[in-house]
């Protein structure tokens, strides 16, 4: 699915426009406070989104998942329902 940013129907924040097209360091947090890092993101549909964590040769990096620490690689993108989100952050670590 391809975002339209002039009509952002789906009233998404603009970090997480940003890394539909431009791969970096995101954060974000879920309702259940679940914090994940991530590289970039894809828009599969109004309701779902796929990103992809941040990378260390090859395998994905630390994430937190509602307190516990996940240690295991998410090659292939981790899909989240968009109304789940809370907050998404571009650079959190600085640039």
């Amino acid at each position: 699915m391809i975002y339209d940013k002039q009509k952002n129907k789906l009233s998404l924040p603009d970090a997480l426009i940003k890394s539909l097209e431009d791969p970096f360091d995101y954060a974000l947090g879920l309702k259940d406070k679940s914090v994940i890092f991530f590289s970039h993101a894809e828009l599969l549909s109004e309701e779902w989104i796929k990103i992809f964590l941040a990378s260390n040769q090859g395998r994905s990096e630390y994430f937190n998942i509602s307190g516990l620490d996940v240690k295991f690689g998410l090659d292939r993108g981790l899909e989240i329902r968009i109304s789940e989100i809370v907050w998404v952050a571009d650079a959190p670590f600085g640039s």
